[in-house]
């Protein structure tokens, strides 16, 4: 597969997942993909949307926090670690996330 294509293909499924409604987990795939791509604003929109869908979700709050470390925005990055861990005490991830945020 080119390099054409694969950028084609990616356009296609970033498009798809676009369409995630109220799903939350769709909503999770278009942040990665996103985030992913290096757009990162993009990625905080969909993570924030899939917040908006269901508010208990660890994992979008944890990627929102990646996602915001990623543009430098890491007071913002910690308040979404501490949601994650605030959703999920046992979030692992999280927890080294935050840890890394204190040389900053």
């Amino acid at each position: 597969m080119s390099k054409e294509e694969r950028r084609d293909a990616r356009g296609q499924f970033v498009k798809k997942l676009a369409e995630c409604g109220a799903d939350p987990c769709r909503c999770l795939a278009l942040g990665k993909s996103y985030f992913l791509a290096e757009r990162y604003g993009e990625a905080v929109e969909a993570y924030q949307k899939c917040i908006a869908i269901n508010g208990r979700n660890a994992a979008a709050h944890y990627n929102l926090g990646v996602a915001y470390m990623a543009q430098g925005k890491y007071r913002e990055a910690r308040r979404a670690f501490l949601k994650a861990l605030e959703t999920d005490p046992n979030h692992e991830a999280a927890q080294e996330a935050l840890q890394d945020l204190a040389a900053y």
